[in-house]
């Protein structure tokens, strides 16, 4: 059990990934980041931290997870993603997430990809083994 949570802590770590985004940060105004995404302009259309997540790991940093994931095909991190990213036993909406830009601006990406570089790099884990065919098979649906 040891090495399975050393394995897996940095993607437990990257789970809410997603928050960092504009209408996330934007839920709270009293705590919105002026410093680093301007004045605070109201609430935006939230897509849902879960989906905005999954769409930064598949879109500008899917090279991040390289170190973890290294062999994995891109149906096989598209279920772990789905899964790590997923929130109350339901997995993210794939094709919710329009115009990324908008909603995880370069500020939110380059703070996005610096957590997830310090997360991996701090934790330091090995690499995952590649799923196996059973593990494949589940990947494919």
């Amino acid at each position: 059990m040891g090495r399975r949570c050393v394995r897996h802590s940095p993607l437990i770590a990257l789970h809410d990934l997603g928050k960092f985004s504009r209408p996330f940060q934007a839920k709270a105004e009293e705590h919105w980041p002026s410093t680093v995404l301007g004045a605070f302009q109201g609430a935006l259309p939230d897509p849902g931290h879960d989906s905005v997540g999954y769409a930064l790991f598949a879109g500008p940093l899917a090279d991040v997870l390289d170190p973890i994931l290294p062999e994995w095909t891109y149906a096989e991190r598209r279920a772990l993603l789905r899964a790590l990213c997923g929130h109350h036993g339901r997995p993210p909406l794939e094709d919710k997430v329009h115009h990324l830009d908008e909603i995880a601006c370069s500020a939110c990406v380059a703070m996005a990809r610096t957590f997830t570089e310090e997360v991996v790099a701090t934790l330091a884990p090995p690499a995952l083994p590649v799923p196996d065919d059973e593990g494949r098979a589940q990947a494919r649906r």
